[in-house]
């Protein structure tokens, strides 16, 4: 046998370990080629990204929302929390039924309307009371003109509402009046055309301004009252 025959078989044996044979890195590959093939995205590296892409798109649309409700708060106008209606009452004169419970809703179910709808008084106004004074700043019309006035203010009643329930009701009367109530008085104090009205709120009448009043009233008026002379702007 030729002897380089046998020395090739006598070379025969274990081949030497290959390590990019079995997985690992070639050695004649380039770094930047070694470490892109083991740059492999799993599924759950894929839902992490969609994960983090999520997260970021909510946190720019949070941004946005504040954004748009702090650019529109800028022009709305401050909500007031409480009205003053006017309604006729059951009969002409009777001023004593219109007195109503405190909390009640307000304002009223449909099927419990009385028969001539309340009015909401949305012109300037104030109404003073024993803890303060309440301001509204009603729209004045473009003309300057003095309206006419949608409801008779001696004949009348009133609710004075706050967060949609009841907190006084009873009758309207002019400050000169011979009429005896015992439940909420709602006295005009100016009521020329083209003037702001001006009320006075009393627990009975007649009575005066330093009378006690109804705890109720202290607990939902004191919150939206100002000091007694300001005026509606």
């Amino acid at each position: 046998m030729p002897a380089n025959d046998r020395q090739g078989r006598a070379g025969d044996g274990p081949r030497p370990h290959l390590p990019w044979m079995h997985g690992d890195t070639d050695p004649t590959l380039s770094s930047a080629q070694a470490g892109h093939r083991h740059d492999v995205t799993t599924p759950a590296d894929a839902v992490d990204e969609m994960w983090k892409r999520l997260r970021l798109l909510e946190t720019l649309l949070v941004g946005w929302l504040v954004a748009c409700l702090a650019v529109g708060s800028l022009g709305a106008k401050p909500t007031q929390g409480w009205s003053l209606w006017v309604l006729q009452p059951s009969r002409p004169g009777l001023l004593t039924d219109c007195a109503m419970p405190r909390g009640l809703a307000w304002p009223l179910p449909a099927a419990l309307t009385p028969p001539h709808a309340p009015l909401r008084l949305d012109e300037a106004l104030t109404v003073r009371w024993q803890g303060g004074q309440l301001v509204q700043s009603g729209e004045r019309d473009a003309s300057g003109l003095p309206q006419e006035r949608a409801w008779h203010p001696f004949d009348s009643c009133f609710v004075l509402s706050v967060a949609g329930v009841v907190v006084a009701a009873g009758g309207v009367v002019p400050r000169v009046s011979a009429r005896l109530l015992r439940s909420d008085t709602l006295v005009i104090q100016d009521d020329k055309p083209g003037r702001p009205l001006a009320f006075t709120l009393l627990p009975a009448f007649p009575a005066e301004l330093e009378q006690p009043v109804p705890p109720e009233w202290r607990a939902a008026l004191t919150p939206f009252s100002k000091p007694p002379g300001a005026q509606p702007r």
